[in-house]
């Protein structure tokens, strides 16, 4: 059955489904997954890490990262690999071109 005239109800008392309600919801989940990078912790483990959170990097000689909330956690990236995905995420974020992220070699 088709909506009532003037009405976004269907006669069963069911809403019409809102597409533009969905797509908005994905692309809040693709900003989302957009603020993480993928690192790896001392035994090989993989997680994702907010890149805004990071507040400095060390190398002792692990790769500590120091968070704002004064966490630390190391992992097995060196400093210039976290770095770089950092570099990534703040490009992604900024609206640059994933074609002008690839730098030289010798910018690593």
């Amino acid at each position: 059955p088709s909506a009532l005239p003037g009405s976004s109800i269907r006669p069963a008392g069911r809403p019409i489904q809102d597409r533009t309600a969905t797509s908005r919801t994905d692309a809040a989940k693709n900003r989302k997954a957009d603020q993480v990078i993928t690192l790896h912790k001392l035994n090989g483990g993989e997680f994702v890490l907010n890149a805004e959170l990071i507040e400095t990097l060390e190398a002792t000689p692990d790769t500590t990262i120091a968070l704002i909330d004064r966490r630390h956690i190391m992992v097995a990236e060196s400093v210039d690999e976290v770095v770089d995905k950092v570099m990534r995420y703040r490009r992604a974020t900024a609206g640059v071109p994933v074609s002008a992220l690839a730098l030289p070699a010798n910018q690593h």
